[in-house]
């Protein structure tokens, strides 16, 4: 099949003419008149501040919630010393060092300890009392009205999950 050199002379002009004339802009949005703006400060509901500290001492955070100078620290149960006296060896996942803490003690993250028993601590944080087991960071149990606690896993259950 020969070609013909007007079709290919339409096929250039019509790339070249496409090419030269791009299609039109896209026109623009009409102004919406009812756009979101800041409600009058008459018809925001103002709450009690006595409500807002109610409903903050229930929050907990994780590691450094305070943003300032005096973060919370992150612990975990390292281990359980009974003679001469119950203590709890704290280690500190933000720098490993290990405290010597008493019941009765505060801990890094401002929590106290109330009980030492078997292989665990109890907690007293704000309303809340949190069990932990030694060698775990999250608590195991908690007292109602506690956040709910996230399962343990284990230095062991870790290993094995990764291979």
């Amino acid at each position: 099949m020969k070609w013909q050199p007007w079709v290919v002379a339409c096929g250039v002009g019509g790339i070249l003419a496409g090419a030269a004339w791009p299609p039109p802009p896209i026109p623009r949005a009409k102004k919406d008149e009812a756009s979101w703006s800041v409600p009058a400060q008459e018809r925001v509901k103002r709450y009690s501040s006595e409500a807002y500290q109610q409903a903050r001492q229930g929050v907990r955070w994780a590691g450094d919630a305070s943003g300032g100078s005096n973060p919370q620290a992150a612990w975990r149960l390292a281990g359980l010393v009974y003679a001469p006296v119950p203590t709890a060896l704290i280690m500190r996942l933000d720098n490993s060092t290990i405290e010597r803490i008493r019941t009765g003690g505060a801990l890094p993250d401002g929590s106290s300890l109330i009980k030492i028993e078997g292989n665990t601590i109890q907690v007293q944080q704000d309303n809340c009392q949190l069990t932990y087991q030694l060698h775990y960071q999250q608590p195991i149990s908690a007292s109602t009205g506690c956040p709910t606690p996230t399962a343990p896993v284990s230095d062991a259950e870790k290993r094995e999950s990764s291979t």
